[in-house]
This record gives structure tokens, C-alpha cells and sequence, in this order.
């Protein structure tokens, strides 16, 4: 409700004006710093940048790993604030390799129910979920740790995706102030 007064008199009325709906923006992040060899009883780690704009609202990893050996692999994700998150710890047996894997807290199975080359949608053993609200802002850090010597392998490629709310003008595309004045007013 608005109350205003003109030359004929004091007069109140009620409208709402749609300033904008709650949208959700999904951006996918690569890494550029691959292939990297996997060190052989070592650490591997790989990066991507991610802008500064945006509280997360969900994340899903994607990434391709070739290795004779998967159980001596333990593949987490480090946060820009240093949340490191378990993806996967020593599963899969003595298969071979993590292909067009994703992890993604709706998938239907969890990575522990998987079998190599683990291809398609897993649940990672930490739900990614512990990202979200904090800012998507800064430097993300892939590492993966092969635990055991004997056997090697490449990171071949990993790419985050992102998806964070935002509030979207319904006229315009752009938000923005909002001014009355008189000459805006209904009579």
C-alpha cells in the first residue's frame, strides 16, 4: 500500500510490482592443468578458478581417470575455504579406471555400490552438499592420492558444475532500483 496526496486530496492504494524470481544459474568449470600423470604411491592434485559471484546452491564433479588399479585410489575435492570433501576411498577392487564418472549427491547409487570403469552418476562417499550456501568463489583443488605402489595411472580430464541462486528481473533481465514519483502513480 502507498499513501500519497495530490491537489485533489490524500489518496492510498495497493499494488505489488514483480521485481524479480528466484532463478537457479548452473555454470561447468574445467580444469586446464590436465592430463597429469598419477604419482605412484603420491598425491596428484589438479585446479580450476572459479568466479567470485554466488552462494552455492549444488555441485556435481565430473572426471576421467585412467588406472590399473582402482582401489588405490582416493579421489577428494578441496574447497576454496578448504573443505575437503571423500569422493571415493579405495573402491572398485583391482578394476580399471573411473570413466565418464560424475559425483552427485541425487544420484540414485553411491560410488561404493559401483563397479569400474564406473561410468554415469554416483553418490560420493561425503555428500558434496557440505559446499552449500558458501561462496563458489576461488580456487578449487582436485587431489588424488594412489596409496599403493605397483600401479599407475592419468588424470585424463575433471570439470565442476556449479549452480548457485540468483535473483533475475521478469521484464528486463537485469535488476535494478525501483523509483516512484508522482508522475508514476496511478490517478
Amino acid at each position: 500500500t502507498i499513501n500519497y496526496t495530490t491537489d485533489e486530496g490524500t489518496s492510498s492504494d495497493t499494488f505489488s510490482i514483480p521485481v524479480g524470481q528466484n532463478q537457479v544459474l548452473s555454470n561447468t568449470y574445467t580444469s586446464s592443468d590436465i592430463p597429469k600423470a598419477i604419482a605412484d604411491n603420491g598425491t596428484t592434485t589438479s585446479i580450476t578458478n572459479v568466479g567470485a559471484f554466488g552462494h552455492i546452491n549444488d555441485v556435481n564433479l565430473s572426471l576421467n581417470i585412467l588406472h590399473s588399479s582402482d582401489d588405490n585410489l582416493d579421489i577428494s575435492l578441496i574447497g576454496p575455504d578448504s573443505t575437503e570433501i571423500d569422493l571415493s576411498s579405495d573402491n572398485g577392487g583391482s578394476g580399471n579406471d573411473f570413466v565418464g564418472t560424475t559425483f552427485d549427491d541425487e544420484a540414485t547409487k553411491s560410488i561404493t555400490q559401483g563397479v569400474p570403469p564406473f561410468t554415469g552418476s554416483f553418490r560420493p562417499e561425503v555428500p558434496l552438499s557440505s559446499y552449500d550456501t558458501k561462496d563458489k568463489g576461488g580456487v578449487w583443488t582436485l587431489k588424488v592420492v594412489d596409496d599403493t605402489s605397483g600401479q599407475t595411472g592419468t588424470l585424463n580430464s575433471w570439470n565442476l558444475t556449479i549452480k548457485i541462486d540468483s535473483a533475475v528481473c521478469n521484464v528486463c533481465g537485469t535488476c535494478g532500483t525501483i523509483t516512484l514519483s508522482p508522475s508514476t502513480l496511478p490517478n
